[in-house]
């Protein structure tokens, strides 16, 4: 009985043939709630609705080429979120493909600005910062809190169980303990908003729920509501501004 003959390869296009896109977005209170693997779903959505020639990846299970530069915690509102698709080579006009994609988002997903990167291009996130009303009865030891976190050499935390309760500052024999000072950029109070600027790190960067239990901050108790967080900007390598289309 004579072999069956393997399926042809996939044609996988080259670097010249991609034309990606480098989107930034809205991710509102209304879907705030909405997991990150949800909104990857709801994106995939939208981008069959159109019919857009999305590269796809390799491999027996095909997935389109969309790249988000950072996920965003569940429960955050994503003021400046990125993305990244690569498409089909073609006369691509920036100002309507941004218009197509706003026009069929659901509710709470709005893209804010299109540009045309490199095909090897990637994001890479230099720092992101997140903001979180300040209760008023918290205000006076939070600004003292700040001071004292800014003026530290080291900031210790314990990263053993990621569902566990953020402990303030631990000691540094702690098991499992680990220094991210370097990873905490800034910390500002702005009237009644905490401003956390991040910068990530490969040994770990600070989770803004530790610096808020560094701030003792009352987060284990029934009666303190969970903080509500924006992230309000990804700052990445070698951004241009000006090379952006926006939405009016």
């Amino acid at each position: 009985m004579a072999d069956t003959p393997e399926a042809p390869a996939p044609q996988i296009p080259g670097a010249a043939q991609v034309f990606r896109v480098r989107l930034r977005f809205e991710k509102s209170e209304l879907i705030r709630w909405l997991s990150h693997h949800d909104l990857i779903r709801a994106v995939d959505r939208l981008l069959r609705r159109l019919a857009l020639p999305v590269i796809q990846s390799q491999g027996f299970h095909p997935q389109p080429n969309i790249v988000f530069a950072l996920s965003l915690p569940l429960g955050a509102i994503g003021c400046e979120e990125i993305l990244e698709i690569d498409l089909a080579q073609g006369d691509w006009n920036l100002s309507e493909l941004l218009g197509s994609l706003n026009g069929g988002t659901p509710p709470g997903l709005k893209f804010l600005d299109i540009q045309a990167i490199g095909p090897k291009d990637r994001a890479r996130v230099e720092s992101l910062t997140y903001r979180t009303p300040v209760p008023d009865f918290l205000l006076s030891q939070t600004e003292t809190g700040i001071a004292q976190l800014i003026g530290s050499e080291n900031l210790w935390v314990k990263r053993q169980d990621p569902a566990a309760t953020p402990l303030a500052r631990v000691e540094p024999n702690s098991p499992f303990a680990k220094d991210l000072r370097s990873s905490l950029k800034s910390l500002v109070l702005d009237g009644d908003q905490l401003e956390i600027t991040l910068v990530p790190q490969p040994g770990g960067t600070l989770k803004p729920l530790e610096i808020l239990a560094m701030l003792d901050w009352p987060l284990s108790s029934k009666d303190f509501p969970a903080p509500k967080w924006e992230r309000t900007r990804l700052n990445i390598a070698g951004d241009d501004a000006q090379e952006r289309s926006r939405t009016s």
